[in-house]
């Protein structure tokens, strides 16, 4: 029998398995960033959205798979993303049947996973977080969204401190939180299991800067992060499979960020709502046995 504090930290190591951390302390940070957006956002049922999604997944992905397999938090990391998004993104439905997409798509989060998992074990990798995007995409198909919302109508920062805040923003956006403290705060998370990470994830969210300027993305849109999430999951994924970070790994690091960038214009291009797919789609293309 699981007590309660162990499930706790079971809870924390979901949340931190988000960015590749199975450490109950840097999954605390980060539900501590996912919280600080939430009351300055004054969106609270982000939160809630985010713990139901991780526990729901857990627990089922415990139920069907094994409790031992639970206790590092892989099996919820997907419906924390789940929980994130639909209580982020501008969802035209009513909330209480929102709620219930939410739920069955956490539940579904594992099962999900474990047959991805299978499939690309044959290219050498796992399903990272598509779980999570294919699920989503079927419960925004389900629950619609409301068009009037638009991250496109807030101004983007300028100048370097704009550069620095777009980073950070970079950052918070993995969770789909809108917050450069919230990205403050995800790096102290990663620098507390990997100072490497940390940086990787700054790097990468930098680059995706970069790209999606040079490639004439929306500035709103890269002022507020949304072409550094993917990139830095894509330069922590990458990254992390070179014991040192030469030349060579350093540039095939910074190829598979940049194609991070245009795989993800290409997907917005098709009117497909991105999410983390074009990170998925990146590290899956630069995976080796």
């Amino acid at each position: 029998m699981v007590n309660a504090i162990e499930w706790i930290k079971i809870l924390m190591r979901v949340f931190g398995q988000v960015m590749f951390r199975c450490n109950a302390v840097s999954g605390a940070l980060f539900f501590a960033g996912i919280c600080a957006a939430a009351i300055c956002n004054d969106n609270h049922s982000m939160i809630w959205g985010s713990l139901a999604g991780g526990a729901i997944a857990t627990a089922v992905g415990a139920a069907i798979y094994g409790r031992e397999s639970a206790t590092d938090g892989a099996w919820g990391f997907n419906g924390v993303l789940v929980g994130c998004a639909l209580t982020a993104l501008p969802i035209a439905a009513s909330r209480p049947f929102m709620w219930a997409v939410l739920a069955l798509g956490a539940a579904l989060s594992p099962v999900a996973k474990k047959m991805l998992d299978k499939a690309l074990s044959k290219v050498g990798s796992g399903s990272l977080t598509l779980p999570f995007v294919i699920i989503t995409w079927l419960a925004i198909m389900i629950l619609g969204t409301n068009p009037a919302s638009s991250t496109d109508t807030i101004p983007a920062a300028a100048g370097i401190g704009g550069f620095s805040t777009a980073i950070l923003k970079g950052l918070s956006e993995v969770f789909l939180a809108d917050s450069a403290i919230t990205g403050f705060i995800f790096i102290a998370a990663l620098a507390a299991d990997s100072r490497r990470s940390a940086a990787l994830a700054l790097f990468g969210s930098a680059i995706g800067i970069v790209a999606a300027t040079i490639a004439g993305a929306s500035p709103a849109a890269i002022g507020n992060g949304l072409y550094g999430f993917s990139p830095a999951l894509t330069a922590i994924a990458v990254g992390s499979r070179f014991d040192r970070l030469g030349i060579a790994p350093a540039a095939y690091t910074l190829l598979a960020c940049g194609a991070t960038v245009i795989i993800q214009i290409l997907i917005e291009i098709a009117g497909i709502p991105p999410l983390t797919a074009p990170f998925c789609i990146a590290t899956l293309l630069s995976a080796r046995k």
